[in-house]
């Protein structure tokens, strides 16, 4: 019972980016939901290496694909590029929602602004 103690400890001392799935392959930092993979759909899976997301062109598939993107993303791109080490894969990704988040306000500000000048207009 008292090596069992041991090893228990043992394991809680394994950095945070070391622990690595057994089932997915993938770092536990390097996984959840991916704001990036979900607002910049194909654009992100270009540059990520995850090519399935171009089905995200395809407009019956573009919202199914979108929401897999947002699962399953960070796990995909982990395992298709070659990444320096998990802070450097956090970090990029972070980058990624920043900029759907930035371009996915822009357009709907744009929306609004366009609807209210046609009201204004005729």
């Amino acid at each position: 019972m008292i090596e069992n103690m041991n090893m228990e400890n043992e394991n809680t001392n394994i950095p945070e980016d070391k622990i690595i799935d057994e089932k997915s392959g993938v770092p536990e930092l390097a996984r959840g939901w991916s704001w990036g993979g979900f607002l910049l759909s194909w654009i992100w899976g270009i540059f990520n290496g995850v090519y399935i997301s171009l089905l995200a062109l395809i407009p019956p598939f573009a919202p199914f694909v979108m929401i897999i993107l947002g699962f399953k993303g960070k796990e995909w791109a982990w395992k298709k590029k070659n990444w320096d080490n998990v802070e450097h894969f956090k970090e990029n990704q972070k980058k990624w929602a920043i900029a759907g988040i930035i371009i996915w306000v822009l357009a709907f500000v744009s929306g609004i602004a366009n609807g209210i000048v046609h009201m204004i207009i005729g």
